[in-house]
């Protein structure tokens, strides 16, 4: 369904969207359940692709993947996004967690280059008023356009985990936390 910035129906168990915007937060405020896929303008984020090392320092330097977290049991990596992770990390985004009023733990942490060692994620969650906050920076329309297998299994993974009950973020943040970049 086409759901318009004022027009999210009350039944809806799950947002799956691009834009946080007034209606997203009032949602997300008082119960619902969303799942962002362009975590830019709410997060300050940067740009990164694919690396299989930062040998020249520009970019990051691998990634932490928590296999124990209910959302990425089910995902076939030894605890770090390997090339079935390139159609999604190539293009995508990392979100900075040190901003955050929180300490947010990330489901997939962008290891940054060891000049910065920025708190960085591509996948987390937050609690935000009586709502949960599923947030990913990784370039699923790339991975899922392409017919990538890998990117169509892991974004099915995070639909399910997003609409069941182990969709319990620990962290919390306050709704004005998401404004703060986004104009209203």
């Amino acid at each position: 369904q086409d759901v318009t910035s004022d027009s999210i129906p009350n039944d809806t168990g799950l947002l799956v969207t691009t834009r946080l915007d007034q209606s997203t937060r009032d949602y997300l405020e008082s119960g619902g359940r969303v799942f962002l896929l362009e975590p830019e303008p709410a997060f300050r984020v940067e740009k990164t692709n694919f690396r299989l090392s930062s040998w020249d320092g520009g970019g990051p330097s691998g990634t932490l993947l928590n296999q124990d977290h209910p959302a990425l049991r089910n995902m076939s990596a030894d605890g770090w996004c390997d090339l079935q992770f390139y159609s999604l990390i190539q293009g995508s985004k990392t979100v900075s967690l040190d901003e955050l009023p929180a300490k947010v733990r990330p489901l997939v942490r962008c290891i940054d280059r060891p000049t910065r060692l920025a708190n960085r994620a591509y996948l987390f969650e937050v609690a935000v008023g009586r709502g949960k906050l599923l947030v990913s920076g990784f370039n699923f329309a790339r991975g899922i356009t392409a017919g990538d297998a890998g990117a169509i299994y892991f974004f099915d993974q995070l639909l399910r985990y997003a609409l069941g009950s182990d969709f319990t973020p620990k962290a919390s943040i306050p709704v004005e936390a998401l404004t703060a970049n986004v104009s209203k």
